[in-house]
């Protein structure tokens, strides 16, 4: 059965199975009607054959088998994942040194990295803003009014402190790193939290946030700065007071036009960082509730040979204190006879040493009516 979502995997999957065969052959494999299998191919922008494609084909026609689309279009970019944006392996089958490495991108499928790569070397913004982002079109408006010193322009927006003779290069630059951002599975959006008061942006690259802000001080560079929110991983182009900044602004020769690329290159290499720590701190999570779980089920066990030791320990001390005794009545029968005392009461006190000893014994079982097990236990 279908979900409203589905893997680029999978939908590549699919659209080869419609193509290789007839509709209502493919819909029973997913326990559907051709109707909605058609319905659903719609939904993640998956072309089909049309009308009478299948008879022409069987009359020895060759008909054009149309492409599908790398990139989903409309509504089927957010049903469909994983058409940019995917690991090598899920996660948690991902070996622990993988997790642990500090290779870039590594836990990113080759599609991915050679799609990052492709951005990193080709990226061109244009010269002319081009197909604006929302966020774009409403600072323009909001500085077009506040021009006309209409007091109610006030709205919140990006944040982008810099002269008006830099907007248009701002705008270039910023709308050619949403649209990419947007293609790869990502978005930007506007804070709405409390705790950031005035205009900012945030910009979404693998499931992780980033403050963003374009400035230029006095005489300074055009400056694109983003701020990974106490980000466990960090990076800077250039030596800050925050190891939580990456920065980016024109050089000589090297406009911020030219870095585009770079920019979202970067910010994917320390994001997958941040997914490679999170991965950690759950292992180690279900690590530490694994062995808590195991030291539960077996502290009976536990507890059963702690007391079986315990046990064995006491008895070994009483054998010791046993043979203890007997070497001491030994010693006092020799020493006795050396003496010449062969009094009858010397030999009953040896007599009596002896069967006490053998009472102490652990390995002799024999009883003394004037002596308890409870007090044999006071002598371990």
């Amino acid at each position: 059965m279908f979900t409203d979502e589905i893997s680029a995997e999978d939908r590549d999957k699919l659209y080869d199975e419609v193509w290789t065969e007839a509709m209502y052959k493919v819909a029973p494999k997913y326990h559907t009607s051709a109707a909605t299998l058609k319905k659903k191919c719609d939904n993640w922008d998956i072309p089909v054959p049309g009308a009478g494609y299948w008879a022409r084909t069987q009359a020895g026609y060759k008909d054009r088998k149309l492409e599908l689309r790398e990139i989903p279009k409309g509504r089927a970019k957010y049903l469909v994942y994983g058409y940019s944006v995917s690991y090598k392996l899920p996660l948690e089958q991902m070996s622990e040194k993988d997790i642990r490495s500090d290779e870039e991108l590594i836990i990113y499928s080759e599609r991915t990295k050679s799609k990052l790569t492709k951005i990193r070397e080709n990226t061109v913004v244009p010269n002319k803003l081009i197909n604006s982002h929302p966020y774009i079109e409403s600072h323009q408006k909001r500085a077009e009014e506040r021009k006309k010193h209409n007091k109610d322009a006030n709205w919140k927006t990006l944040r982008i402190d810099i002269p008006a003779s830099q907007f248009d290069r701002a705008y270039r630059i910023l709308n050619t790193m949403f649209l990419i951002t947007n293609d790869m599975e990502g978005g930007v959006c506007l804070p709405q939290f409390a705790n950031t008061p005035g205009d900012g942006g945030l910009i979404y690259i693998d499931k992780h946030e980033w403050f963003f802000w374009m400035n230029q001080s006095e005489n300074g560079p055009l400056t694109l700065s983003f701020d990974s929110r106490g980000f466990a991983y960090s990076y800077s182009h250039e030596p800050d007071d925050s190891d939580y900044v990456l920065k980016y602004f024109d050089k000589p020769g090297i406009p911020l036009e030219d870095q585009v690329g770079e920019i979202i290159y970067t910010l994917f290499v320390y994001s997958g960082k941040q997914v490679q720590a999170e991965e950690l701190a759950c292992r180690k999570k279900s690590l530490t509730t694994e062995r808590q779980e195991h030291l539960k089920q077996m502290e009976p066990l536990i507890k059963a040979e702690q007391n079986k030791l315990l046990n064995i320990l006491s008895e070994s001390a009483l054998y010791r204190k046993a043979q203890d005794l007997r070497s001491y009545a030994a010693a006092y029968y020799e020493n006795a006879q050396k003496d010449g005392d062969h009094a009858p009461d010397v030999e009953a006190h040896y007599r009596w040493m002896l069967d006490r000893a053998d009472w102490l014994d652990p390995l002799i079982d024999i009883e003394n009516e004037l002596l308890t097990e409870t007090f044999k236990d006071t002598l371990k």
